[in-house]
């Protein structure tokens, strides 16, 4: 079985993945976008119809997920109960139903229903197969936190802010877990999930902003160089290279780009590739040099 960690990461490269990747993007990649820069018309326009009995997400929970995300703040209440309904939903998929009806109970303030519908076991433990979802540590996390037990909110947030960092949630995970920690008179913690939860949320709105002026000037390289920024101080460098890649090949005569690789693979220990991209940054004028190679890490 994944870790939940790895379960994370992989969503989140085929999220990423897919927006780099040409042409038109799927319904699940467009609902994604709408709950993920919070423009739930984009979505809501079209989830009744892909959840109907003939729909073409009606066997996806991740859908179902989505759909609960926006219809529940929405007054959506036909689009809720496509998603709630589970005919149609493929076996593997039924855990997500957990999920909705849990977020769904949470918005409501229907703190008990939300425990149910987590299956939480007596001493208050997720099952393995909502377990290694890093979505469920937010919900009983938050659950927690909501019914004043900060304390024992602690645990599954701290998860989910290891396993899920990029999550857009991630930001008030970390305001809860300063919150817990202050109320438990430990300052020093407090502190350090404050200043986490800042530079979340900071990343979150560069990110945010880059996406959108992506969306709106798709034929600007520098939304890509951004994100590809954003992903390196993220530490993810899997994802920097799909954008940098994109970048370099569709705007080969954009210096930035180069120089952003070249100090990608000179990162990854790809040395005569980094000298290489970065050859390149100088003939089209760049005047930054490499970091030397008698200081890098060994």
């Amino acid at each position: 079985m994944m870790a939940p960690a790895m379960i994370a990461n992989a969503l989140l490269g085929l999220l990423l993945l897919a927006q780099v990747r040409p042409g038109a993007p799927t319904a699940l990649e467009r609902w994604r976008d709408a709950v993920e820069l919070d423009l739930p018309q984009e979505a809501l326009r079209d989830m009744a119809e892909q959840l109907s009995a003939q729909g073409s997400l009606r066997a996806s929970g991740e859908a179902r997920y989505l759909a609960v995300q926006l219809a529940s703040g929405a007054n959506e209440p036909r689009l809720l109960e496509l998603a709630l309904d589970p005919a149609g939903l493929a076996d593997e998929q039924r855990v997500w139903l957990s999920l909705c009806r849990a977020r769904l109970a949470l918005s409501q303030d229907a703190f008990a229903e939300c425990a149910q519908a987590l299956r939480l076991d007596a001493r208050g433990q997720l099952p393995a197969e909502l377990a290694r979802l890093p979505e469920s540590d937010w919900l009983l996390g938050k659950l927690l936190d909501r019914q004043g037990r900060s304390a024992a909110a602690r645990a599954p947030l701290e998860r989910f802010v290891q396993n899920a960092p990029l999550s857009p949630q991630a930001p008030a995970a970390w305001h809860m877990l300063a919150r817990g920690a202050r109320e438990s008179a430990d300052p020093e913690r407090a502190k350090a999930c404050a200043q986490a939860g800042l530079a979340s949320a900071q990343w979150h709105s560069y990110y945010r902003a880059r996406r959108i002026q992506l969306r709106e000037a798709p034929e600007d390289p520098l939304p890509r160089l951004g994100l590809a920024q954003l992903m390196i101080a993220a530490q993810r460098d899997d994802i920097a290279r799909l954008w940098l890649e994109e970048l370099t090949m569709r705007w080969p005569t954009e210096p930035r780009g180069w120089l952003e690789f070249a100090r990608l693979e000179q990162r990854a220990g790809a040395l005569e590739r980094a000298r290489t991209h970065h050859q390149r940054y100088l003939e089209l004028g760049g005047k930054e040099p490499l970091e030397p190679e008698s200081e890098l890490p060994r």
